[in-house]
């Protein structure tokens, strides 16, 4: 009985850690106006079903539904610098993070929307020495969007 009872449990443990477990990968490759190719990929877990749209001009959103959770633009031609500075320049946007400290790569923001505050994310895409991606939450909280954020990995493709 003993022994019928803790296979039960190991297979309930077993199960149960199989189900929490799942995770999926999605991605698409956008060629950007600069000759660069970055394949976009997300991992999706605790059962979400985001998917991508390539919208037009370098742009590109994630979806959950009929829902546009994130919206996505690529820059290039070293648009990066005068890219945040002209947001950090707007009244009402306050910086986050930028990272690294020195010479960042990374920033997020936050900024009044029409719905409420807004975050965005801007960052350089490693390999591609032109592009760099931006993306913009719509109505998410900022854990919601920093989550989906990191989720996201953008790759330049040879």
């Amino acid at each position: 009985m003993l022994q019928n009872r803790c296979r039960f449990f190991l297979m309930l443990l077993l199960l149960t850690s199989g189900l929490t477990a799942c995770a999926t990968y999605m991605s698409m490759e956008i060629f950007i106006d600069n000759g660069d190719a970055v394949k976009i990929g997300l991992d999706i877990v605790d059962g979400e079903r985001l998917s991508f749209e390539d919208i037009e001009n370098n742009s590109f959103s994630i979806r959950k539904g009929e829902t546009e959770l994130m919206s996505g633009l690529f820059f290039v031609n070293g648009e990066f610098d005068e890219y945040i500075a002209k947001v950090l320049s707007y009244e009402g946007v306050f910086l986050i993070e930028a990272a690294p400290e020195h010479d960042p790569s990374f920033y997020c923001f936050e900024f009044p929307g029409e719905l409420g505050t807004e975050y965005g994310f801007l960052r350089k895409i490693e390999g591609c020495g032109l592009s760099s991606v931006v993306l913009f939450s719509n109505s998410l909280s900022y854990q919601e969007a920093s989550a989906i954020f990191q989720r996201l990995h953008f790759d330049k493709i040879n």
